[in-house]
Parts: C-alpha cells; sequence; structure tokens
C-alpha cells in the first residue's frame, strides 16, 4: 500500500457562522432542489468553505489543535478488490432486506442493507443481522454470500488500518482491545480467538488484520442529512466504489454529477464522490450526503461501531443480559445450526467450559464456506 505521508494537510477553522444543531435534519441538495417543500432543504453552497475534488487527496487537521477531522484518498483500491466489493454491495441488496429508513420513502434518497452484528433496536439484545431473506436460509448460497461479506469488509479494513493516520488506527485497536468486541466473522460469534484465512475470488488468503468491525453497511444511493453519530470509535470509515449514470436502458454508465458528496457541516467542507474514494470522518461531528438525482448511481460500503451494539456485548460477554433476551436470541436464530453452534462455542469458551477442539468446530460447524484455518496468531 502506498503511504499517505506525501499527501496534503489542509487546517481548518470552524466556519464562522456555524450554530450547533441549527441544521440537524436539513437536507442539502446541490444545484436545483429534488424535495417536495415540505421537506426542509438548503443549497449546500451556503455552508461550503472547502471542496476536496473528486481527483483531489488530503488529510485535514484542526488549525488551533491540530485535531484530525478527515482523510480523503483515491484510487488506493486495486482495481481486482473494487470489483469484488461492487459485485458483493449488489448482492447485499438481491440477499438481505434494507434497513428501514426514518426519513421519508418517498424522496427516494436510496438504502442500507447492515451485516454483521447489532443490538436490536426495540430492547437492545445483541444479536446478528436477521435480515436475510427466506428463500436464502440454510443454504449454499447464504453461506456463499456470507464469504464474501466477511471477505469485502476484511479488505476495505486492512486499506484503511494500513493507511489511515495513526489517530485513527490507535483509536480502533484501542475499542477493541477493551470492549473485546467480535469482528464480522460470518456469524462465528468470535467463537475462537484465532486467525480466519478468508477466501478472496476462490484464493485463500491471510490479512494483518483478518477480520472488519462488527458492523458494516452497504449502500446504493444512499443520502441522508444533517444528522450526528453518537458511536464508540472516534471516526467512521466508508468506501465509495461506483458512481455513474444510468443510460435509458437502467445500465450504468461511467460519469460524474452534482450530488451524493459528502459534508461536514461545522467545518464547512465537502467531499465531492468518485469511484474508488476511501474516507474517514468524525461521527460526532454535523454531518451528511447532498441529495442524489434520480438517474445517478453510487455505491458505497462503510464500517462502525455503535454504542448500543457494544453496550449489548459487553453484558453478552459478562453473562448479565436479561433472561427473556437471551431467550430471544436463542429463538432468533434456533433455525441456524451453523450459527448456533458458533454461539454455543463462544458462551463455552468465555466460561472457560470449552470442550470441543477447534479442529472439531471447523469440521463439523463451520463447514467449507467460511473457510476457516487456525494459526497462533491473534486477531488484531
Amino acid at each position: 500500500m502506498q503511504s499517505v505521508r506525501n499527501i496534503q494537510t489542509i487546517y481548518i477553522s470552524p466556519r464562522d457562522n456555524y450554530i450547533e444543531g441549527a441544521l440537524i435534519k436539513t437536507w442539502l441538495y446541490e444545484s436545483k432542489n429534488p424535495f417536495p417543500s415540505k421537506i426542509k432543504a438548503i443549497d449546500a453552497s451556503s455552508i461550503i468553505n472547502l471542496i476536496i475534488h473528486h481527483n483531489e487527496e488530503a488529510i485535514i487537521r484542526e488549525a488551533n489543535t491540530n485535531k484530525l477531522l478527515m482523510v480523503v484518498l483515491r484510487n488506493r483500491i486495486g482495481e481486482d478488490v473494487l470489483e469484488y466489493l461492487n459485485t458483493t454491495i449488489t448482492e447485499m441488496f438481491d440477499f438481505r432486506r434494507p434497513v428501514a429508513r426514518q426519513e421519508d420513502e418517498s424522496l427516494n434518497q436510496g438504502h442500507l442493507a447492515a451485516a454483521g452484528y447489532l443490538a436490536t433496536r426495540q430492547c437492545g439484545i445483541f444479536t446478528h443481522v436477521l435480515n436475510l431473506k427466506k428463500q436464502y436460509h440454510r443454504s449454499d448460497l447464504q453461506y456463499r454470500h456470507e464469504t464474501k461479506v466477511v471477505a469485502v469488509n476484511a479488505l476495505l479494513f486492512n486499506y484503511a488500518m494500513g493507511l489511515f493516520p495513526a489517530e485513527f488506527t490507535n483509536n480502533i485497536k484501542k475499542a477493541l482491545e477493551e470492549y473485546n468486541l467480535p469482528r464480522l466473522d460470518g456469524y462465528n460469534y468470535g467463537a475462537t480467538n484465532k486467525d480466519f484465512t478468508i477466501s478472496y475470488m476462490d484464493k485463500k488468503i491471510q490479512l494483518p488484520f483478518p477480520l472488519g468491525l462488527c458492523q458494516a453497511y452497504a449502500a446504493i444511493n444512499y443520502a441522508k442529512y444533517n444528522h450526528v453519530d453518537y458511536n464508540i470509535l472516534d471516526f467512521a470509515f466508508a468506501c465509495c466504489s461506483n458512481r455513474g449514470i444510468y443510460d435509458n436502458q437502467r445500465t450504468i454508465q461511467k460519469g460524474n454529477f452534482e450530488g451524493g458528496n459528502f459534508f461536514l457541516t461545522k467545518w464547512g467542507i465537502k467531499i465531492e464522490m468518485a469511484a474508488n474514494t476511501l474516507w474517514c470522518w468524525p461521527e460526532k461531528d454535523e454531518h451528511g450526503t447532498t441529495a442524489i438525482p434520480s438517474h445517478e448511481y453510487q455505491a458505497a460500503w462503510s464500517q462502525n461501531l455503535a454504542k448500543r451494539t457494544v453496550t449489548a456485548i459487553e453484558k453478552w460477554r459478562k453473562g448479565t443480559e436479561n433472561p427473556d433476551h437471551v431467550k430471544y436470541r436463542q429463538n432468533q436464530i434456533a433455525n441456524d445450526s451453523y450459527a448456533a453452534a458458533a454461539l454455543l462455542t463462544s458462551l463455552k469458551k468465555d466460561d472457560g467450559s470449552e470442550n470441543e477442539s477447534e479442529e472439531e468446530l471447523e469440521k463439523e460447524e463451520l463447514g467449507e464456506f467460511m473457510q476457516l484455518r487456525f494459526n497462533n496468531r491473534k486477531w488484531c
């Protein structure tokens, strides 16, 4: 991987007219307002002081403190990995139900599809994402799909950990160690603390960081109003993997368009999106994405750690969950023998009563699809 040392560093102060919270749930658009009059929306140009153009890279820091705000990298991801990522993002929406949007669905601003682990919105129960469409349950296609998801998430995590500055990487390492978090491991529930060899394009490869963060989201044409995310990490990161324009046959053609650009409200920063853009940002600062026109296309993959999920994992690890929550999770995964067996193994490991050997678990429960290989190297 190329070093980020030669990238321009930009020092910036908050914009003069910034008022914290004044634009929360306000949509930003470029050129033309696509929203009905009842929707609160403003022209993005009214708050933007700095534009990182689609062919530019940058490290952005706060002027007074030197604190890291953002890193924007272009064309750092190999073409074959990018193609694999785009295929997996499309497949995510074929195999999974999208996340319900809090905003008006009629605004037509895309969807997310989740993978990994979460805490249910209803009562904070720790479980893996239960969004697979029924026709794929317990099928070979399901496990092959999970293999791809684990692989792309791990590959992007390695790009981020290899390219972003120490403020970013040290914060992630600290959180993973402090909270003893499982990674996105194909519903293995952290059953082993040893290494994965991921399957990538029919090849078994080892990575410096074998698995990515436990929460990941695929996005197609996803934009969101100005908001704040109160998550565990100081930074979230994402990759814009594809961007183009639909032709008359709804085929995606390479091209650029106005919209779908990331903004950081307090600082007046706009990042022009382009295919093969990797960037990170402070989630606790107001941010969002400008509206995406109806004839345009944009795909992305992101990773983060929600506070709700980390809290639920901590209770699960310590055995302090509500008994009703435990029963709920058991009922939810009862029909998935793979996930159920991995969860049981993980619980035995945590309480010191695990008797089954790792080799037996690999052979009997995990099957060929995740392609686990054990050695002495820790996850990360």
